[in-house]
């Protein structure tokens, strides 16, 4: 039986997905074990739904939004489903790359789990009022490691994409069931004690009335 992937989305373009190249530099955008599984399992099942951005420049595809998608696809391609040749895609204008970088920056603060925004805007030399004033303060905030919501190491910075946060959060999962359990205990003990005290109690109220 050949499994195929679906395509349900349509631009009125298409490209080869596979002559796609990363714009953004290495260390930019991380994705856990965990999130690449999700990925895969989403197109298996529901379809390619969600069309690569591109920005076509210098005679090359460079990737605007779809980075993840494309690795996703390589491995289900590696496990012997069927995908088309042309995907369809989005495309982007830009001046230069500083402007493409920028729209990437903007794309990605909303969602994605950025590891260093510095590595984007050092590479394409961003000014900060152009990332002020496309990304959220609280977005800044988050990718400094300001926000306590973000899962970091105990140097306060955040986990790598060759991390896998299942593991962190299975070795909270654990502690949190220890935890339970010797609470559990410590009522259960204290349950027996109140019950002796009841006991002795007792046994001290029948020696009186027998005197």
């Amino acid at each position: 039986m050949v499994m195929q992937i679906a395509v349900k989305v349509e631009t009125g373009f298409n490209c080869n997905w596979r002559n796609i190249e990363p714009l953004q530099p290495e260390g930019f955008k991380g994705q856990t074990a965990n999130e690449k599984e999700t990925l895969k399992n989403s197109i298996v099942k529901n379809g390619f739904h969600d069309a690569f951005d591109v920005w076509q420049h210098d005679g090359k595809l460079l990737s605007i939004d779809g980075v993840h998608r494309k690795i996703a696809l390589l491995e289900l391609a590696e496990e012997g489903y069927e995908i088309p040749k042309q995907l369809p895609c989005t495309y982007v204008t830009a001046e230069n790359e500083t402007e493409a970088a920028t729209i990437i920056l903007s794309r990605n603060s909303q969602h994605s789990h950025i590891l260093s925004a510095a590595v984007m805007t050092a590479a394409f030399k961003i000014p900060a009022t152009m990332i002020e004033a496309v990304v959220p303060q609280k977005n800044l905030d988050r990718w400094n490691g300001i926000d306590n919501d973000i899962p970091k190491h105990e140097d306060n910075t955040v986990y790598s994409d060759n991390e896998d946060l299942d593991t962190y959060q299975d070795a909270d999962s654990e502690t949190e069931k220890y935890t339970t359990n010797i609470t559990a205990q410590y009522t259960n003990l204290k349950t027996k004690s109140q019950i002796l005290q009841i006991y002795l109690m007792v046994i001290n109220v029948a020696i009186l009335l027998k005197v």
